[in-house]
């Protein structure tokens, strides 16, 4: 399986990913590695916002960047069913801060993009439905509500 932190390097660096064909938990060194790798695109990110950036929230980026990544993988491994992705794919659970919404962000940006993708492959697939449910709770993605 490929690792998390070498999804999220080629993601920030090629834009092109690969993801693993079977759920498997991520290691806690890979965590930690991913953790790192979220905190120096942090640090590169926060230069290109006037005043202050949030601080970086560690919990919120490396949740992001797991829901990201499952979520890709959801949308390749078609055999799984509803419960398997109701499972791995819970929505942020802590507060909202601007330290959180701001580390989501470093990952999340491209999740509009991946949901049009897979809400348009089809509409009633339990995948999109929960992204659809999904969306609907987090503050950061209500520019998704259709």
């Amino acid at each position: 399986m490929p690792s998390l932190s070498t999804f999220l390097s080629h993601l920030f660096q090629t834009g092109k990913v690969e993801v693993g064909n079977s759920i498997e938990q991520f290691e806690k060194e890979d965590l930690n590695t991913s953790a790192q790798f979220l905190r120096d695109f942090y640090e590169i990110d926060q230069l290109h916002i006037p005043g202050k950036a949030p601080n970086f929230d560690e919990d919120a980026a490396l949740w992001a960047a797991e829901y990201l990544y499952r979520t890709i993988q959801f949308s390749v491994l078609r055999h799984l069913d509803e419960g398997e992705i109701i499972k791995h794919l819970l929505p942020w659970s802590k507060a909202y801060t601007p330290d959180v919404i701001y580390s989501v962000d470093l990952t999340m940006r491209i999740l509009p993009s991946l949901f049009t993708f897979i809400i348009s492959l089809s509409p009633g697939d339990p995948l999109a439905i929960l992204l659809k449910k999904n969306s609907r709770c987090l503050d950061f993605f209500k520019c998704w509500n259709t």
